[in-house]
């Protein structure tokens, strides 16, 4: 995708990869936050839906370290909505 070109990114429950040893495969991680922000529009906006209360907490945290990127919700970050 060109740079700064999509409005909205939505990610519906990924897998979570639950075992320790393939957390590797996980969708949300730095270097994927890195290229989100290359392609989403300055006000373009990122959904991402789970029912893993684990892959959850390590996604805002995730999130939360990254610079590009700022919460829409106030804190705990998320909603259940």
């Amino acid at each position: 995708f060109s740079n700064h070109s999509i409005n909205k990114v939505y990610v519906n429950f990924p897998d979570p990869w639950p075992k320790k040893r393939h957390e590797k495969h996980r969708l949300i991680k730095p270097l994927f936050l890195s290229e989100l922000s290359r392609v989403l529009k300055p006000s373009g906006k990122m959904t991402f839906v789970t029912d893993d209360q684990d892959y959850l907490s390590e996604t805002v945290a995730t999130f939360l370290n990254h610079d590009s990127f700022s919460p829409f919700h106030p804190s705990p970050f998320f909603t259940t909505e």
